[in-house]
């Protein structure tokens, strides 16, 4: 599985490049906003309901600069889905946001 990954990795040698600069914009901004240091809250599913606070940030901030603030607030109150790619993070169901029992 390694080497034909990096085959394909050899045979194209822009292709990681172009991932790379793809993924980590979005990433690098959530970080910067965070303050570039570590998450305030401990445990997992703590700290997964802060990541999701932050992705949920950057992708109406994103969509705010896409589709303009009265779009957003159309598609909100119509419950539309907005004409751009937000992030997506991955929060596992089992995880209890905030701690709640």
């Amino acid at each position: 599985m390694v080497e034909e990954v990096q085959r394909r990795l050899d045979s194209n040698p822009d292709a990681m490049r172009t991932r790379r600069e793809t993924v980590e914009h979005p990433f690098g901004t959530i970080k910067a906003r965070m303050g570039a240091t570590h998450f305030l809250m401990k445990r997992l599913g703590n700290v997964a309901a802060e990541m999701a606070l932050h992705v949920l940030a950057y992708n109406l901030t994103r969509a705010m600069n896409i589709v303009g603030k009265p779009g957003v607030i159309a598609a909100i109150r119509a419950d539309l889905p907005l004409k751009c790619h937000p992030v997506a993070v991955r929060v596992s169901a089992d995880v209890t946001p905030f701690g709640a029992v």
